[in-house]
């Protein structure tokens, strides 16, 4: 198959020293390429990949003194058009930005994966939007069932209308990198960025009153970030017990996860996926969860980690983590969570949009 794949350009892909959504698509473009597919991504000249790149900013949006400084939903408009601008040299387009559903109503055959909560994000997007097609948009529950939606969990699936053409394949990640340890040192980890939702306040917690060291690692990315990060975690550091490390690369951010008894994952919102699980367990660490979003999908309790209601119940774990087997946790993701299963599964995703859309003429 001929597929275009489209980026917000806010991160080069792969991204430098966040995790995520611009990783994910860097795994599945680079998993369709080893399987023989033609694919062409649309993104900034600062990515790394072996497709076919058509560049439209020279680096990542985020990272550019002129383009961080204007409205995201332009880039993202700008990198759509430009796809759409070619459609005629795919068989397909998929897009990794909530900005695809409105272009839908083009009629090009079209898969959007959902990465993000939708209702946070159309706003923006309409005011980039030519007025024409604003009618269109107004009702959002009818957009989301016509469109060929792609979920990465069955949780977040939930969260919206039912819909004909509506999909889950999980997120997948390239396990060999994910080098397996049996032996790890004895400190807990949180990885993720510093702002509420992620809950490194509740790590912390966790680790004081389970008496373990804890070792904080992430990116501070905005303004309010910044304050959360000065009035919740900045003064609970000591440089002994808990410690923050700042942004990692990937390569240390594997061995940063790999040598960690367990990584605590303390989401305090319905978070869709939440790659830092799949990416803890390929190593063998084990995770130590809220049941929040799609964590209950990802971490097998009591045998991958456990899955939590309270932070009660996390300094209970961290008793009882040697309980885990550092061997079932990597099993777990190579069975489930590796990129070749997520390519499988948008193979067939993008066979039924292929048909579908051939069917109608």
């Amino acid at each position: 198959m001929r597929i275009a794949q489209v980026t917000s350009l806010q991160e080069s892909v792969p991204p430098v020293d966040k995790n995520g959504l611009e990783f994910v698509v860097h795994f599945l473009t680079e998993g369709l390429i080893a399987r023989g597919h033609e694919v062409t991504l649309f993104g900034t000249g600062d990515s790394k990949t072996s497709a076919r790149l058509h560049v439209l900013w020279p680096t990542a949006v985020s990272r550019d003194l002129f383009g961080s400084k204007m409205d995201g939903a332009y880039f993202s408009r700008w990198s759509h058009e430009a796809a759409y601008l070619r459609s005629n040299e795919f068989d397909l387009i998929h897009t990794h930005d909530v900005c695809g559903m409105f272009w839908a109503l083009l009629q090009s055959p079209l898969v959007v994966t959902v990465h993000s909560p939708v209702e946070r994000v159309i706003p923006p997007y309409k005011k980039h939007f030519p007025r024409r097609y604003w009618p269109y948009m107004g009702n959002l529950e009818n957009k989301l069932r016509d469109t060929y939606l792609v979920f990465i969990s069955e949780s977040q699936r939930r969260h919206y209308p039912k819909g004909r053409h509506h999909f889950v394949v999980h997120n997948g990640i390239p396990v060999d990198d994910f080098t397996f340890c049996l032996n790890p040192d004895s400190y807990f980890a949180f990885l993720g960025y510093m702002n509420p939702a992620k809950g490194a306040h509740v790590a912390i917690e966790a680790a004081r009153r389970a008496q373990v060291e804890l070792r904080i690692a992430g990116k501070i990315n905005t303004y309010l970030d910044r304050e959360y990060f000065k009035e919740k975690i900045e003064p609970a550091l000591d440089g002994r017990k808990i410690r923050f490390l700042g942004p990692l690369r990937y390569f240390e951010k594997i061995e940063f996860l790999r040598k960690a008894r367990a990584v605590f994952v303390p989401v305090q919102w319905e978070e869709p996926f939440g790659l830092v699980m799949v990416e803890a367990m390929a190593c063998g660490t084990p995770v130590i969860a809220l049941n929040r979003g799609a964590v209950p999908e990802i971490v097998v309790n009591k045998k991958t980690g456990f899955v939590c209601e309270n932070v009660e119940e996390m300094v209970e774990a961290v008793k009882k983590i040697d309980q885990i087997d550092r061997r079932v946790c990597r099993e777990h993701v190579e069975k489930n969570f590796s990129v070749e299963k997520m390519v499988e599964g948008y193979e067939k995703v993008y066979e039924q949009v292929i048909e579908d859309f051939e069917g109608r003429f």
